[in-house]
């Protein structure tokens, strides 16, 4: 258990935040055999929360260098006027 713990801790967020929606889904799996809306929800969420993950966390910093670059290119081109 203190393997778990420790190795928890040491995790990034994003990587919790995506294990967080692999155990949505399995639950919502086993849940699945009550009531088929139940998956359809789980699934919802988990994909909510990758899809989310993703821009929080991996694409907002690609589309902040992507700003800097075009505001560079933006001065560069007004410098050569």
């Amino acid at each position: 258990m203190k393997f778990i713990k420790t190795a928890w801790g040491m995790m990034e967020k994003p990587i919790k935040r995506l294990l967080l929606s692999g155990l949505i889904l399995m639950i919502g799996f086993l849940l699945a055999f009550i009531n088929e809306w139940i998956y359809v929800i789980c699934l919802c969420l988990a994909l909510a929360n990758v899809i989310h993950t993703s821009w929080k966390y991996m694409f907002k910093e690609e589309w902040e260098e992507f700003k800097l670059k075009v505001k560079d290119k933006i001065e560069s081109d007004n410098i050569k006027q």
